[in-house]
């Protein structure tokens, strides 16, 4: 019968920083390489530490070169939608 806990493998986690400890919450911030299962860490922490652990919330900030600080607005995107549109009906 096949396995459904999918096979370990190496990942780097290049920078880890506890942003905020409110017990029994622990917010932090990481850097880490493709294929890296943030839930499957905060499980491990939980392991770890002997009390389980699970993530409440994930935002993915980063991924190669593109940054969420640099993301267009809602309302950039309403524009740039709306300019294809006039074009469109243009044609």
């Amino acid at each position: 019968m096949p396995s459904s806990v999918p096979a370990s493998r190496p990942v780097t986690i290049s920078a880890f920083e506890l942003t905020k400890i409110s017990l029994p919450e622990l917010h932090f911030r990481l850097t880490c390489s493709t294929g890296t299962y943030i839930r499957s860490l905060a499980h491990d922490f939980g392991q770890s530490l002997g009390c389980g652990g699970y993530l409440k919330a994930l935002r993915r900030t980063q991924i190669g070169g593109f940054r969420v600080e640099e993301a267009p607005g809602v309302e950039e995107w309403l524009a740039y939608f709306r300019t294809k549109k006039d074009k469109m009906q243009q044609e």
